[in-house]
């Protein structure tokens, strides 16, 4: 019959490992992330309802007819912001009513810049934001540095944002439904922080009660306050677009994925049609913010800089390098605050049969895959 013995010894208790029994970080604090997934899953599901806007894009090689970029960039992400505006500087130029030229090396100062060369007035019939920036870069002269030019978009970005409101509709239906139901969410969960947060607080996260009285305070304010007036707040600036925006959609969503996505076999056939392709359809580059992307498309195709681009340097063109040199001079400056005196889907086969031509600064001709004619 077996005998248990029990032996004592004396170990130092730094031989003994020791071991973590507190809940791992996920199982501590994992409640944050669903909570932020949940809240922001909730607030793209409303703006899709709010906006209502399923739009199913057209395969398209040009922007919708007389829809400047500016335009083109606020409709396309709802945004007025300032590469919309300053992607009128390429627009302008490729029109023939500015010229750019980069300040040669052996000018003072040294570091170079970017002249804006005004060679005629707009249009009497432009928008009152693209007026406005034109008249803002120039105040009467007839040249003006990049550098010079702080702040300049600020007040066209406003104007483009009052501009577009005939492209959308409020939905005040749907805005009052959907603060209804956030104010009651937000008020079941603030009365539930105060009632049943603190038992799971306690016994599953293993919070201290000193550090769950000031958590429970912070949590009950915000759902009971600051989210809801916030969310409606959000609500008020979302808006659908009305049946003109709509209209314009389809075509220009399908020329902002071709600018995005485009193949360079399709570029090269495009430039045999149309040799002046880059030129026309870099300032809608800028607006959506794929200057860069859409400019290396063209590298080894294009050899020659545009006529109204002046370089310092006699180096071989590239449009990677133009379009880089381009965007650093002018985004900074246009975005930069003014300094004062004692001191910023789908696709439908659409092919473009490019017949622009190109008199003095205008851009005419036939429509994508359309007849009729089309002038920018």
């Amino acid at each position: 019959m077996g005998q248990s013995v029990t032996v004592l010894m004396n170990i130092p208790i730094s031989l003994i490992p020791k071991v973590d029994l507190s809940p791992p970080l996920w199982k501590r604090y994992g409640w944050i992330g669903i909570l932020a997934a949940i809240f922001i899953g909730l607030f793209l599901y409303v703006r899709k309802q709010i906006r209502g806007d399923n739009i199913i894009a057209v395969t398209s090689y040009y922007p919708p007819e007389g829809l400047d970029p500016a335009m083109a960039g606020m409709l396309i992400d709802d945004i007025p912001d300032f590469r919309d505006v300053t992607a009128l500087i390429p627009y302008w130029a490729a029109n023939g009513i500015i010229r750019l030229e980069e300040r040669s090396p052996s000018e003072k100062p040294l570091r170079k810049d970017l002249k804006l060369v005004k060679l005629k007035e707009l249009s009497t019939s432009v928008a009152d934001y693209e007026r406005i920036f034109f008249e803002t870069i120039f105040k009467g002269k007839d040249e003006v540095w990049a550098s010079n030019l702080r702040g300049v978009a600020m007040t066209s970005q406003r104007l483009l944002s009052r501009n577009s409101e005939r492209y959308y509709v409020r939905k005040k239906s749907k805005l009052i439904k959907w603060k209804i139901i956030i104010l009651v969410l937000s008020w079941l969960w603030a009365f539930f922080s105060i009632t049943l947060l603190p038992i799971v607080f306690t016994f599953y996260f293993e919070f201290k009660t000193f550090l769950m009285i000031p958590l429970l305070m912070l949590n009950f304010i915000f759902f009971f306050l600051i989210f809801p007036i916030g969310f409606a707040f959000l609500l008020n600036r979302m808006r659908g677009k009305n049946e003109l925006g709509k209209s314009l959609m389809p075509e220009l969503l399908g020329f902002y994925q071709f600018i995005k996505i485009a193949e360079v076999d399709r570029i090269k056939m495009l430039l045999k049609e149309d040799p002046y392709y880059f030129e026309k359809t870099m300032p809608y580059a800028v607006a959506f913010n794929f200057l860069k992307e859409w400019s290396a498309k063209f590298d080894n195709l294009i050899q020659h800089a545009p006529d109204w681009y002046k370089s310092s340097s006699g180096s071989r063109f590239s449009t990677s390098s133009f379009a880089t040199a381009y965007g650093n001079r002018i985004s900074i400056s246009t975005m930069a605050p003014r300094r004062n005196s004692s001191s910023r889907s789908s696709s439908s086969g659409r092919s473009s049969s490019s017949g622009f031509s190109r008199s003095g600064g205008g851009f005419s001709g036939g429509g994508a895959g359309r007849g009729g004619g089309r002038s920018w």
